[in-house]
């Protein structure tokens, strides 16, 4: 079954040292957008998560959100930037000169500036975290498709009525069709009798300008490719694989007919039908664009 690409997830994972909650939220996007927040000293883990995400995952923008806690003891190692220190000191003494004033700064206020110390984990914590977060990230991305999936069956049967419409609307365009034609002769006969009065009507007129009026008004491919559309359309929509972008492509193709039947048809009657048909692609359309 097709799926949305609305959805939402939240789980926690805990171990003996960590605890990490992953937050994920969907919504349409052309394809497959990921925006990850988490604490910097687990920024390496940062493409593991992409991956997960990834192999389950099309299309969709999607935030997610992770939180880690420490719950045992770890021992975090301790980075220096020491080209960012002396770029510190640098500036000081800049601004020093500049207000004239004496350069007056401590070890401490050095190491105290943004950037200089850094916490970093060993890559043996790393390890043992990521045991612990992918349970989360995974636990969440469940959530997350299942809801998809769930947004999608719905999105799928509000679609399936309305295409059920649209084949309804052509039946009925398809049997008016054919009476355009002697509707259209009829009146040209009653019109030249009209202006004519007792002068005897050219009745191979006639018939050669209704012949000119039925070949240029028939829709009859139209109405063939349109079924065509619509069998196609319905075939995509069972499917359990990504299909927005085919089904969106199929709309498009049945939305061209439709503008080409009410444009040659020249009938009120076949035109309100496609006002009517118009009215029901768009409404497709809409839903469409939320399917992954």
């Amino acid at each position: 079954m097709v799926r949305s690409m609305t959805g939402y997830g939240r789980e926690t994972a805990e171990s003996e040292n960590w605890s990490v909650t992953v937050e994920m939220k969907s919504v349409n996007n052309r394809y497959l957008d990921l925006s990850i927040k988490m604490p910097k000293p687990y920024y390496s883990l940062e493409d593991a998560i992409k991956k997960e995400i990834g192999g389950v995952l099309r299309r969709g923008h999607v935030d997610v959100y992770v939180t880690v806690d420490e719950i045992g003891e770890t021992k975090p190692s301790i980075a220096v930037d020491t080209a960012l220190a002396k770029e510190y000191c640098r500036a000081i003494r800049e601004i020093a000169a500049a207000v004239d004033l004496p350069y007056q700064v401590s070890l401490k206020e050095i190491a105290s500036y943004s950037g200089v110390l850094t916490a970093q984990k060993e890559e043996s914590d790393l390890d043992e975290l990521w045991e612990t977060m992918v349970i989360a990230v995974r636990g969440s991305l469940k959530q997350l498709f299942d809801m998809r999936v769930i947004e999608g069956e719905k999105l799928a049967a509000d679609i399936a009525s309305r295409m059920h419409i649209l084949a309804e609307i052509r039946k009925k365009i398809a049997v008016r069709s054919p009476l355009v034609v002697a509707d259209y002769r009829e009146k040209l006969t009653n019109r030249m009798a009209e202006i004519l009065g007792e002068v005897e009507i050219d009745w191979d007129k006639i018939l050669s300008e209704a012949a000119f009026f039925a070949d240029k008004a028939d829709i009859a491919e139209e109405l063939a490719r349109l079924l065509s559309h619509f069998e196609q359309f319905g075939a995509d929509l069972a499917k359990d694989e990504p299909v927005g972008r085919k089904l969106d492509f199929i709309l498009q193709e049945i939305n061209r007919e439709v503008n080409t039947i009410g444009s040659k048809a020249n009938d009120t009657e076949i035109s309100h039908l496609v006002i009517e048909a118009k009215g029901e692609l768009e409404k497709i359309r809409e839903q469409v664009q939320n399917f992954e």
